[in-house]
Formats: structure tokens, C-alpha cells, sequence
């Protein structure tokens, strides 16, 4: 039986404590709740600007190429920040990891 309570959106602050809390660097929430009043919730956080972008590529690849959400001109603007994300943590100022952007996540074409 679904929950009865009103869903509300997982909100950045949120996740951020949860991390916090349990000692995290990054976190990606997939929330579900099924019947008519049902939907999903997908929210990330980080704890640098760095996390985040990482957080938010995970986030990203879950919900256009696992949940089947469809891509707005938003998600594509998204889609471009990721790539520009992993290109930093390559290049990043800490010298990068040169597999660090393709072990976060690969992107279609980049298989």
C-alpha cells in the first residue's frame, strides 16, 4: 500500500545533511512512490564544487539512461556541464585522475 503522506521534492540541503551525516564526499537519492499520486525523485549533492558535478553526472546517467526520463533542452544543457565536469577532473589542478571521468560515468558515444 502506498505511502499516504503527500510526496515533496528531496531538495539539495537535504542530501547535502544526509552526506554530512553519514560521512560522504558525494550522494544521489532516487526516491519512488507508486499508485495515482505516485512519481519519482532524484536529488544530489557534494560536498565541494568538484562532488557535486561528480554527484550530479551519477545523477544524471540514472535518470535519462536507467529511469527512461525524457530529456528537456534543460537536460542537454546538463548533459554538456558533465562532459566540461569530467574534462576538469582530468585536468583538474590536483593533476586529475585520467580514468576518474570514464569510471564516473560515460556518456552515449563515449563507450
Amino acid at each position: 500500500m502506498p505511502n499516504p503522506r503527500p510526496m515533496k521534492e528531496i531538495d539539495y540541503a537535504s542530501a547535502a545533511r544526509l552526506a554530512a551525516e553519514f560521512g560522504y564526499d558525494q550522494i544521489v537519492i532516487i526516491a519512488r512512490k507508486e499508485g495515482p499520486e505516485g512519481g519519482e525523485c532524484v536529488c544530489h549533492a557534494g560536498l565541494t564544487k568538484r562532488d557535486a558535478l561528480t554527484a550530479e553526472a551519477i545523477a544524471e546517467m540514472l535518470k535519462f539512461h536507467v529511469m527512461g526520463w525524457d530529456k528537456t533542452d534543460e537536460a542537454k544543457e546538463l548533459e554538456t556541464l558533465v562532459r566540461q565536469a569530467k574534462k576538469e577532473m582530468v585536468e583538474g589542478p590536483d593533476g586529475g585522475d585520467p580514468q576518474l571521468g570514464r569510471k564516473l560515468i560515460a556518456l552515449p558515444g563515449e563507450r
